[in-house]
């Protein structure tokens, strides 16, 4: 468990956690743009659907891969130069990839801006459990996670709007800018983590985490986030197709939609001190298993206008509670090896996004978007089991 001298810590001031916030809004923004603008880069490009959409997909791949090695730079050196390292990256590749001159060149700038997210998502999280003490961090982890909620609720809309004016490139130009300004705005960060200047002290870190994960703990918990991401994103990609057939809307409508969840998302993570009353196990259990109806009744909702907007409020609200609760166990587990397990987490995430995308896919061509909703709502509820079976032998 974390070294009970990383608890002692006053509160975080407002300038630091609402500039990781906008760090994150910033990340979340970026990749979550693509995907509105990907004809507009296709017809520039003179590329099809499918080739366009590897954009979307390198960053996720790269995301993923780089994770691991970012977690042990963030732990080798100090939290807020991983910080810095990840913002630094992530606005040059912004620019590169504003202004580049073939798709190849998109997609290296796309990859190396999931390079940056890669430092910077994980170091964050890890930098809230370095600073603010068990009993009250998912609250301050919630203001954190709120950045995705804005991504989603304000970002992704505004770049939309700017594309129009100013094109894809603009907006991408846009949303690096923002980078450097968070950059600006936490560059003299204060932090108590300090680098680790031993001889070989890569390798030792490299082996602890190997140990770590053999003990079991994290091991259970990456896979009730990837169990979550997956069922997230498996109900997720499918929803604006299913609305053009269910209610007759068209992306406008579905991006509409999708507020609806950033709202709910945003009134979870905001009142994060709610889970640290609670208990963050317990309202991880209660969150998966409430996801588990949501998940399985969505399809269901997107029959009605009315209902489906309550559905996406309410499934934002639960998705939220997950998200603020899991983060601050995870940082519980090893103050050593905080950047580490924070980057197994975001490395899970990017797994499950692409296997639930893709296998629910399946799902959805054969069966339909019932079928969808109750495959995931099974695994939001076997990642709720799963914890609890392991709760019993094992103090999380």
């Amino acid at each position: 468990m974390a070294d009970t001298a990383f608890n002692a810590n006053p509160p975080l001031r407002w300038s630091t956690t609402w500039g990781l916030t906008a760090g994150v809004c910033a990340v979340g923004s970026e990749a979550l743009l693509l995907s509105p603008v990907l004809a507009d880069i296709g017809r520039d490009f003179a590329l099809r659907p499918a080739q366009t959409g590897f954009a979307v997909t390198i960053y996720g791949i790269a995301l993923a891969a780089v994770a691991p090695f970012a977690g042990l730079i963030s732990d080798r050196l100090s939290r807020k130069r991983a910080l810095r390292l990840g913002l630094i990256i992530f606005s040059c590749a912004g620019f590169v990839a504003a202004f580049a001159s073939s798709f190849e060149i998109l997609l290296v700038a796309r990859a190396l801006c999931a390079v940056g997210a890669a430092l910077f998502l994980p170091s964050s999280y890890a930098y809230v459990g370095d600073e603010v003490p068990f009993d009250r961090r998912a609250q301050v982890m919630g203001r954190v996670m709120f950045g995705w909620s804005i991504s989603m609720v304000l970002g992704v809309p505004l770049g939309g709007l700017l594309s129009e004016i100013v094109g894809w490139r603009g907006a991408l130009a846009a949303l690096a800018l923002l980078g450097l300004l968070v950059l600006a705005m936490l560059w003299r960060l204060p932090s108590r983590h300090r680098p680790n200047t031993e001889p070989g002290a890569l390798k030792r870190l490299a082996g602890n985490l190997w140990r770590l994960i053999c003990q079991g703990k994290i091991l259970l918990l990456l896979t009730v986030n990837f169990l979550n991401m997956f069922s997230f994103y498996g109900v997720y990609t499918y929803l604006g197709t299913d609305l053009r057939g269910a209610l007759q809307t068209g992306g406008g409508g579905a991006a509409l939609y999708a507020g609806f969840y950033g709202l709910g998302f945003g009134i979870s993570s905001i009142n994060g001190r709610l889970a640290d009353r609670l208990g963050k196990p317990r309202t991880l259990i209660i969150a998966l298993l409430c996801l588990a109806v949501v998940l399985s009744s969505l399809p269901v909702a997107a029959h009605g206008a009315i209902t489906l907007a309550i559905a996406m409020c309410i499934w934002g609200i639960f998705q939220g509670g997950v998200m603020v609760s899991l983060p601050s166990i995870v940082t519980e587990q090893s103050a050593e090896l905080r950047g580490s397990v924070t980057a197994l987490l975001s490395c899970t995430t990017y797994i499950g996004v692409t296997v639930g995308s893709s296998a629910m896919g399946l799902v959805f061509e054969g069966a339909g978007y019932q079928f969808v909703g109750l495959f995931c709502g099974a695994a939001s509820l076997l990642a709720a089991l799963l914890f609890v079976m392991r709760r019993r032998i094992a103090d999380l």
